[in-house]
């Protein structure tokens, strides 16, 4: 769920001075859950239904009392692949017929009646919260609108429009189910108090970025990584799992490379950085920065920061706690690698692991 501008598609006159202006918008290029709030510039228009045109599809206006009462009459088509064209479209545009159908794609039609008084600027820009895709739960066999971050994923790994387009062989369900349920778990938040999911994905993305960089604004929503093993997907949301393999040294096959600290270029003590918070228009805002004194005192009493920024949470809350493992995380600074005999084919990238040494 978020604020998107979409694209303006078209544009006609109409009337014996021009006076309604007709628009068409796109707001997804996939069939979307709702359209929930309506802006005009950036105030909020109050609407309500006027009633449905022919083919069934709520006539929005202005409620009474706003300024745009009587100047706009906006329509929202979720983008079915089996919609139609807008009936009043066709009925007041002759170049709009009943082969314009947008399948597939989410649009609001806008019909403004010119009013100098109404629009001073001329056209408002005109944006949507919008309810977004609806996916496919494997544990139910739903498809519905979510924010389930794991969901989402799974959607955009199957999708061949827009997406991947893996086969569904690819997909390890058993996983994404089991992290789909960590997304669930309730976190006990406060000011306001009360429990929120774990994690939530509200977001946006456009295909001029790579699946790289869209899949990494996605995964930053679980502050976590997409692994392929064994010809599957996996998803590794930041969780603690207990380890169930302990390696020692009978196991081990090559020496040990042993790194206790990591450069100083990757260190920081300090996290900040933007995320999109609904009650500012989903506009980006920083979040409360994270510091920690006891890793200022490691490094010298210096404050170095680390940004991250996580495009696709909406929460103030999740947003700390995201940070919080980022910089967690950046702290463990010994690592190592060596060869192992068979044993570790018991593990899978990203799984915990207890290994015991007794010389180090």
């Amino acid at each position: 769920k978020t604020r998107v501008g979409g694209t303006m598609v078209y544009a006609e006159s109409t009337g014996s001075t021009n006076e309604f202006l007709h628009i068409i918008i796109t707001v997804a290029g996939h069939e979307i859950n709702n359209v929930t709030k309506i802006f005009f510039n950036e105030d909020e228009v109050p609407t309500t239904s006027s009633g449905n045109d022919s083919d069934g599809i709520a006539r929005l206006v202005p409620a009474s009392g706003n300024e745009y009462e009587g100047k706009a009459r906006i329509k929202i088509h979720t983008g079915a692949d089996a919609q139609v064209a807008d009936a009043d479209l066709v009925s007041e545009i002759s170049q709009w017929t009943t082969s314009h159908r947008l399948r597939g794609i989410a649009y609001a039609y806008v019909r403004l009646n010119f009013d100098s008084d109404v629009y001073p600027n001329g056209v408002p820009n005109i944006t949507f919260e919008v309810e977004g895709k609806k996916v496919f739960d494997p544990r139910s066999s739903a498809t519905a609108f979510s924010t389930n971050p794991a969901l989402c994923i799974r959607d955009f790994l199957l999708n061949d429009r827009y997406g991947l387009e893996a086969d569904a062989a690819e997909i390890n369900d058993t996983n994404f189910s089991a992290v789909a349920n960590t997304c669930d778990e309730d976190v006990t938040i406060a000011n306001p108090s009360g429990t929120e999911d774990r994690f939530t994905m509200n977001g946006t993305f456009n295909l001029d970025k790579t699946p790289k960089v869209i899949l990494e604004n996605m995964l930053s929503s679980i502050a976590g990584h997409l692994i392929y093993s064994n010809g599957q997907f996996k998803i590794r949301p930041a969780v603690y799992e207990t380890p169930s393999v302990t390696l020692d040294e009978e196991h081990i096959r090559s020496g040990i490379s042993l790194n206790t600290r990591i450069s100083k270029k990757e260190l920081f003590n300090a996290v900040k950085g933007l995320y999109s918070e609904p009650d500012n228009n989903y506009q980006p805002q920083d979040y409360p920065i994270l510091t920690n004194s006891t890793f200022e005192t490691e490094d010298n009493s210096e404050r170095i920061f680390g940004e991250f920024n996580f495009p696709m949470t909406t929460s103030s809350h999740t947003v700390q706690r995201l940070a919080k493992i980022q910089l967690l995380k950046a702290r463990q600074q010994i690592s190592f690698s060596a060869e192992f005999n068979l044993k570790a084919f018991e593990l899978d990238i990203g799984d915990t692991v207890q290994i015991t040494n007794s010389r180090l």
